[in-house]
């Protein structure tokens, strides 16, 4: 059990003096800290998903999406979306047109 007292602060300052004086130990404990840090935009982006999944609404991160715009050929507009059945986009044309043969 830790007691937080003038005496333990004492001997956590002690211990942390001892530890950089010992430059092996002080360096080796910066890289594993630094090893054990993870990059900001990771951190920032898992909260934003997080909280957008609070709140039901949906994560775009617009670096992807610009990038993907770059891809086009042409300009692109919500009228040239064509929906795909969920037949065809898992199984293909053949497959619908097999499913789907009898009913059409």
């Amino acid at each position: 059990m830790e007691h937080h007292n003038q005496h333990e602060l004492g001997m956590a300052v002690e211990r942390a003096v001892n530890t950089f004086k010992n430059k092996e130990k002080y360096h080796k404990l910066r890289e594993n800290a630094f090893r054990a840090t993870m990059d900001g935009e990771v951190v920032c982006k898992a909260w934003l998903s997080e909280f957008c999944r609070l709140t039901e609404k949906n994560f775009v991160d617009k670096r992807i999406i610009d990038e993907t715009k770059k891809t086009f050929t042409k300009p692109w507009n919500a009228s040239y979306y064509q929906p795909i059945s969920l037949i065809k986009e898992i199984f293909g044309s053949e497959k619908r047109n097999e499913l789907f043969c009898d009913i059409d």
